[in-house]
């Protein structure tokens, strides 16, 4: 155990004077009593833990006229005896009898202070309380009680109280922890709810009656993050929470406080970089949101790009192989419509799980996932269209199965599968498909294709269907590859975009006549550094490098999402999108972005709810979808969406007519629910 006397109580911030009250000094009358209440608690006990003192206020009790301050003990370590100092105005309290175990030193004079133009001098007294029979004082749940009556208190800044030095110890006499932190009794008058004594944003009476923190002081639980901040970021005003990282973002929450970032949002200024590697990684800013769309090292990847890929924004070549950040980036980024282990068609969905595997649900399946039988599970890429379906394998085969009437499976035939065959592909390092017409890239860089053609949209210079792969004319260097139902796009390493097939309003994107066909690639106006595409039913989408969006064609229903509902032949910018990463564009004139924060944004027909938002309305501008996070590849379908999370789960919303939401039902749902089901 340990004696009065052993904690050197001269701490220098405790001999300041303290701000001036509005205390009198002349009046002598007793007029309140303020009991100091220590809720002293012995649970189980963790290694090394550190207990701490909190400080509350309780209503104050006008009947009685007695006012509770409890000051809890959070007795997370083997704490055996407690020892503190009260530090107060002379004069301004009486200290009564005290249970047995505790002890009180005399008064000991601290410094002068001037309240209200009179002298004032603060004394210290030292409390020690030590165990009784079996701990009485320090179990679980035991109270002790300090009886002060309050001298003059005014209306609403009461008699102060500190509570300081605080020193607990263990059976051993080891100090377990020692808190110099003022912690002050305070007379609170109940009505009062605009008046903010200490100035930490909290009223004082959502101080004493809302969060139990103390009214009089800033920092109740002295962490160093004023009450107020506190309450506001969702921490607890009461727990010592400054080392912690609520938002997982690398910043401790004192750290945020102190550089005016956010400790509940890892990216405080929405950059696409969280506030710790922006701080602690890369020296930037984490309130200066152009950060995210900046190039350091001009190698032709955004900051928030190269965060979300791994690379190093101030390396070209990160990894040192030779090849650039953005070439590798470009590389990797998968085929559209949809991404390459995700897939939306007509009205089926399909999946590849991490183990290998291929689910499908919906038209020619069931409405909860089924696995696809004879793929040989080195898998790497699945496509969906008008009910026919294609998987890239690891050795450059393509296989597929469903509708083959076009003989868009590339068998050399028009005869359906109804399990994976071989398709006459070789050498592919990316699929996509249309409504009836597939699309291969080789690794050469040229483009073949197979299917309906009945709009030139197999790019071969003529309009008749192909049942084996024929070559794209006049491509090459291609990294990506989309299609829909009447129109074709790809995209070269150059960045630049290629349009064919039936142009109706403007999806080509060259200015070009309404219903007029183009039976070869012609190149999309005005468009460079693009890094994905997407084809819709008769609109265009791109995405380029630097996160922006890019759409063109029909908007009868503003799935061009600039706010009106205007066609354009020529490609404009989607305005409220900034930090995408992903995209994907449907059947039914609804598209799909991914930010690099993983949040899901939707725009254009929303019949069936397949935006996600919670509605069946139309959106001309992007909204989100509702309670998404963590998502890294989307699809559009006829009317329905899908997306997966970074974990593998899969989502769903939209048209169910088919199941193609994978729920087991055929009921069309306005919200995102997961598939169940899948490994």
């Amino acid at each position: 155990m340990f004696t009065p006397g052993t904690v050197n109580t001269k701490h220098t911030d405790e001999l300041q004077p303290p701000p001036e009250t509005t205390m009198t000094t002349t009046r002598k009358s007793r007029m309140k009593t303020l009991i100091l209440a220590l809720l002293l608690g012995a649970t189980t006990l963790t290694a090394h833990a550190q207990p701490r003192l909190a400080v509350g206020v309780a209503p104050y009790d006008g009947a009685a006229g007695n006012l509770t301050v409890p000051v809890t003990l959070t007795n997370d370590g083997d704490v055996r005896a407690l020892q503190f100092d009260l530090q107060y105005p002379q004069g301004s309290v009486d200290l009564g009898a005290v249970l047995p175990g505790v002890t009180l030193s005399a008064e000991n004079a601290l410094y002068q202070a001037t309240v209200n133009g009179a002298p004032v001098n603060w004394v210290q007294r030292r409390v020690v309380v030590t165990p009784t029979t079996n701990n009485a004082l320090l179990a679980s749940g035991a109270m002790l009680e300090v009886s002060m009556l309050a001298l003059n208190p005014p209306a609403v800044n009461g008699t102060t109280l500190k509570v300081v030095n605080v020193v607990m110890s263990d059976g051993n006499a080891n100090v377990v922890v020692s808190n110099p932190c003022a912690i002050g009794g305070f007379i609170y008058t109940p009505g009062d709810t605009t008046t903010d004594t200490d100035s930490d944003g909290l009223t004082n009476a959502a101080e004493a009656q809302t969060y139990l923190t103390h009214p009089g002081v800033t920092d109740s639980d002295c962490d160093g993050l004023p009450d107020g901040f506190e309450v506001r970021s969702g921490l607890n005003p009461l727990l010592n929470d400054a080392n912690g990282d609520r938002d997982g973002d690398g910043l401790t929450n004192l750290a945020e406080y102190t550089l005016g970032t956010n400790p509940a949002a890892a990216d405080s200024d929405g950059d696409g970089l969280p506030d710790g590697f922006e701080v602690n990684t890369a020296g930037l800013n984490p309130l200066n949101p152009a950060d995210g769309v900046a190039d350091f090292d001009g190698d032709g990847l955004t900051n928030a790009q190269e965060y979300a890929f791994g690379t190093n924004i101030a390396l070209v070549d990160s990894n040192g192989n030779g090849i650039s950040d953005y070439n590798e980036w470009l590389a990797a980024q998968n085929p559209f419509p949809g991404p390459a282990t995700l897939a939306a068609g007509n009205a089926h969905a399909l999946t590849l799980q991490a183990n290998g595997t291929v689910w499908q649900w919906g038209a020619g399946a069931t409405s909860t996932p089924a696995l696809v039988n004879g793929l040989t599970g080195s898998t790497q890429v699945v496509a969906a269209g008008g009910g026919y379906s294609l998987a890239l394998a690891q050795d450059g085969t393509v296989w597929g199965w469903g509708y083959n009437a076009n003989g868009q499976l590339g068998t050399g035939n028009n005869v359906n599968a109804t399990v994976p065959v071989q398709g006459a592909w070789s050498n592919v390092t990316a699929v996509a498909v249309g409504w009836s017409s597939s699309f291969a890239i080789r690794s050469d860089g040229t483009l073949w294709a197979a299917g309906w053609n009945m709009f030139g949209q197999l790019g071969d210079g003529t309009t008749v269907d192909r049942t084996t792969p024929v070559q794209v004319s006049g491509l090459t260097n291609v990294v990506a590859v989309a299609s829909n139902a009447y129109h074709s796009l790809a995209l070269t390493r150059d960045g630049s975009v290629w349009a064919w097939g039936l142009e109706i309003y403007g999806e080509h994107g060259d200015g070009g006549a309404a219903y007029s066909q183009q039976l070869v690639p012609v190149q999309v106006t005005g468009l460079t550094d693009v890094i994905a595409i997407a084809a819709g039913n008769v609109h265009s989408l791109a995405l380029k490098r630097d996160g922006t969006v890019w759409a063109w064609g029909d908007n009868g229903n503003g799935q061009l999402g600039d706010g009106t509902f205007v066609d354009q032949t020529v490609p404009i910018q989607v305005p409220s999108l900034a930090g995408v990463t992903t995209l994907s564009a449907s059947y039914a004139s609804h598209n799909l972005a991914v930010k690099a924060d993983g949040t899901v944004w939707t725009w254009g027909f929303n019949r069936f709810g397949q935006l996600g938002d919670g509605t069946t309305l139309n959106r001309n501008t992007p909204v989100p979808v509702m309670g998404l996070a963590n998502v890294n590849h989307v699809a559009g379908g006829y009317g329905f969406s899908v997306a997966k999370q970074a974990d593998g789960s899969v989502w769903s919303w939209g048209r169910n007519d088919a199941g193609q939401l994978g729920d087991g039902t055929t009921l069309d749902r306005p919200t995102a629910a997961k598939v169940n089901g899948l490994p």
